[in-house]
């Protein structure tokens, strides 16, 4: 109960609240699966009465024990699976981009195309000179650095983390409302539906969220290495032209 005063307070404070109730729904989620399983290999069970006799019996005799495993058994095996099929979906897409993003090559006619962008959707025309192309140079070569790419590095594994728990969250979702939908008579077909379909959709945006997240520190990189390539390579040209 303290607990639960506490997150009132943090949001009410402004401060984040999701963590705990993240916490809260999965293992909510895990219990309603557990408690639809168990009705279903075992026997429909009732509370128990506000005795101390009958819950004693229920701990001391061991009757709390297969609940208790069935509830550990959902709770990690659905984890295992939807974090299995997650990492090694995200693994494999993330290997090939990360081939694609490595093999890059920074060309002439890319800039180019670059510039005619830009022009086209200015107000006024923009002309880089050999005195901006050098302010650009030393801008990127400032900017981009390890210390930056290790905080960034840091930022992102912890966003990652965040989304991958809420992937595996989205999943027990789904076996929860489709359990919910087969148990509840008044669930409703538009209902489900509705659920599942923006279920489906929260999975797909995560999945591809996590992916950008996981290349954008070898796309800054390789993106900082092609630009300081062209970079020196446009100032030579400039210079032997001159």
């Amino acid at each position: 109960m303290d607990k639960f005063f506490f997150i009132i307070t943090d949001y009410l404070n402004g401060k984040t609240v999701y963590p705990p109730i993240r916490r809260s729904l999965n293992s909510l989620f895990s219990v309603s699966i557990t408690s639809f399983l168990f009705e279903k290999i075992y026997f429909k069970y009732e509370w128990l009465d506000l005795n101390y006799r009958p819950i004693l019996n229920f701990f001391i005799k061991g009757d709390f024990f297969i609940p208790f495993s069935l509830f550990v058994v959902v709770h990690y095996l659905l984890f295992i699976f939807s974090s299995f099929i997650f990492n090694l979906t995200t693994t494999r897409k993330s290997s090939k981009s990360l081939k694609n993003i490595l093999n890059y090559q920074l060309k002439r006619s890319h800039v180019k195309s670059f510039k005619r962008t830009i022009q086209n959707n200015s107000v006024m025309p923009i002309e880089i000179d050999q005195e901006a192309w050098l302010k650009i140079y030393d801008y990127i070569k400032g900017t981009v650095n390890e210390n930056a790419l290790e905080s960034l590095q840091k930022v992102l594994d912890e966003q990652k983390q965040i989304i991958e728990h809420n992937f595996n969250l989205i999943v027990k979702l789904i076996v929860v409302v489709t359990i919910y939908f087969a148990s509840i008579t008044h669930f409703g077909w538009l209902l489900y539906l509705l659920v599942l379909l923006l279920s489906i959709v929260g999975l797909i945006c995560l999945w591809w969220l996590y992916l950008g997240l996981d290349l954008l520190p070898a796309a800054i990189k390789k993106f900082d290495t092609e630009v300081q390539k062209y970079l020196q390579s446009n100032l030579i040209n400039q210079n032997t032209d001159a």
